[in-house]
């Protein structure tokens, strides 16, 4: 990160370890920071940013800006692929964030769901594109559906694998947390919940975070594994509560200020020895100190 940071200079003061609603006006200056000088560079952590400024009570600066070069990037087919080859959960992304602020793409994606109709479709293009991410990749083509109100054609195709290859993704916390929030987007019961708590549960590692086998950043995989306890447990049992505020100890220790242009901007990096903030883990840190009414908000979704 430093090339991207280039003259911001890393501060060290109380303020890192103070709660997260004092860090309040430092993470809204470093969420501008990230839209307006392009720091977040891939465009799904552009679209992360946008849902962080909010749940933080705040309108995306730039909007019109914004859409212009969402349009911009958009494929014929109606994809958005900036950042990957095909990465299919930014374009479902993407369109979320067009619903939320009242507003539509400019091309079609019906090219696109056109390509991905039956399960059998789903299956090869997941495979080619994401083929360690199986199962947490599923989400995007369910959410390029759902994002239209629509459910996939091969919904129940989809329960049945997931249901009868339950091991294969409850194992791994990344599989995991994105499988359960494809059932939350088809309003459909999560399986086995007792077990997949228990799970989640076991998977912390002593210092508070959670990793996964494919893509394991320590923040990222703790906000997922901290939503998946929120989403699933809403009675609070004492060990979830317990995981939960360790897992949120962990993330606090990833705050990082810096000093740019003489203004402090505040945000989380990936890791608590990375010295600058990083606009992904900046913006799931914001969505894992969300109450689970926040989480289902943020969705849209639900149960």
């Amino acid at each position: 990160m430093r090339e991207i940071f280039g003259e911001a200079k890393p501060v060290t003061d109380t303020r890192s370890h103070e709660g997260f609603e004092a860090k309040r006006e430092l993470l809204l200056s470093a969420l501008g920071w990230f839209v307006q000088d392009r720091i977040a560079e891939k465009v799904i952590d552009r679209l992360f940013v946008f849902d962080a400024f909010r749940l933080l009570g705040h309108e995306v600066p730039h909007q019109q800006e914004i859409i212009r070069e969402l349009n911009s990037l958009q494929s014929d087919e109606g994809t958005w692929k900036k950042g990957h080859e095909h990465y299919v959960p930014t374009t479902a992304q993407a369109l979320f964030f067009y619903k939320r602020i009242g507003k539509t793409p400019e091309k079609s994606l019906e090219p696109f769901l056109s390509s991905i109709d039956t399960w059998e479709k789903v299956v090869e293009h997941n495979n080619r594109y994401q083929p360690d991410n199986f199962w947490g990749g599923l989400w995007g083509y369910i959410g390029c559906y759902t994002a239209f109100g629509q459910h996939p054609p091969w919904t129940d195709t989809f329960l049945e694998e997931a249901n009868s290859r339950f091991d294969e993704w409850a194992s791994d916390n990344h599989q995991r947390s994105h499988l359960i929030d494809c059932f939350r987007q088809l309003h459909k019961s999560i399986p086995r919940r007792e077990e997949l708590i228990a799970l989640t549960l076991q998977d912390q590692l002593p210092d508070g975070h959670w990793t996964a086998e494919h893509w394991n950043p320590a923040l990222p995989q703790t906000t997922f594994a901290i939503a998946t306890l929120k989403i699933l447990d809403r009675e609070g049992a004492p060990e979830t509560d317990e995981a939960i505020a360790r897992g949120l100890s962990f993330i606090d220790r990833c705050f990082k200020i810096v000093r740019w242009h003489g203004k402090e901007y505040g945000g989380y990096a990936q890791e608590p020895d990375a010295p600058y903030p990083d606009p992904l883990a900046t913006s799931l840190a914001v969505i894992a100190h969300m109450h689970p009414e926040q989480l289902e908000e943020l969705t849209g979704y639900g149960e």
